[in-house]
Formats: structure tokens, sequence, C-alpha cells
């Protein structure tokens, strides 16, 4: 036996779903489980995860149900002035190269970050894509890491030639 809604009912369950946070959370955190990730509760709008040892962040809005975060914060720390030059640019490397992905420097933290901020429509849209919208921030971190690298060596080997 089932109970018939009408449809402002409907309407009505599902915007209020929407809107509580921590039961939201923890439906992605299922999820991502599901799929072989191991999610941590940050807070009622935040998961953390580790991706190739590095954490990674699932962030939901508090003031808008339809944006999603999925964030490597402080994934490089900057050390000298030759590395901001050229973070800003492997970050506009990145973010010019990679679908969704933004790579940036935060000064005041002397550090990186990359992230994916999308929209979507529902809980349902963010889901079909998260996984890949997270291999897309690793792939991102990837490349900064490996760009970051090799300058680094060339910087090294310039110092004592």
């Amino acid at each position: 036996m089932s109970a018939v809604l009408d449809e402002s009912e409907v309407i009505q369950v599902d915007r209020l779903d929407r809107l509580d946070g921590p039961a939201r959370l923890d439906r992605i955190m299922e999820f991502l489980s599901a799929e072989g990730f191991r999610p941590e509760k940050v807070s009622d709008f935040s998961i953390r995860l580790k991706v190739e040892g590095r954490p990674v962040w699932v962030d939901l809005s508090p003031q808008d149900d339809d944006f999603y975060q999925v964030i490597a914060a402080n994934m490089w720390e900057l050390e000298a002035e030759w590395e901001v030059q050229n973070a800003y640019q492997v970050c506009s490397h990145i973010s010019n190269t990679l679908k969704v992905v933004k790579a940036y420097v935060i000064t005041e933290r002397n550090n990186v970050w990359i992230e994916a901020s999308q929209f979507y429509k529902s809980e349902e849209a963010f889901l079909q894509h998260v996984v890949r919208v997270i291999d897309s921030v690793r792939v991102g971190v990837s490349d900064f890491v490996e760009q970051m690298r090799a300058l680094k060596a060339s910087e090294s080997q310039s110092k004592y030639h």
C-alpha cells in the first residue's frame, strides 16, 4: 500500500529535503563510499577524502542547493619568489587546458588551490558526475605538481651551472 501525494506535496518534500545539508551530505558520503572512497564528514556541508594520498574536499553551499565544489586546498606551499611567479603561470595553464578545473594562487596563504565548482540541477545530477569531477581535480593537482617539480629541477640546475 502506498500513499498518493498530490504534486504540491511532492515539490514541498523535495525542496525541504534539498535544503537539509546534513542529509544531503550523508547521501553523498554513502555514494562516495560505494565508489571506493573513504569520505570523512568535516561539517554539515563538507566532506574530506583522500585522492592519491592528498586531501580533497567536497563542499555543499548552505545558501545554494545547486552549487557544489570539489577542492584540493593548500596543495602546494609556495616557499620562494620564483615559485610564486611560476605558480601563476602553471595555474593559468591548468585553468585554460583542463575542463571544469580552476587553479589559483592564494597569496595571503602562500599556497595553491585547485578546484571544480559547478551548478547542478539536483543532487542526483551531481552524483552522476562527482567521480569524474574528483578525477579532474586529481589531474589538475598531478599536472601542477609535475610542472612545478620540473621547474624546480631546472631552477636548481641553473644555480649550479
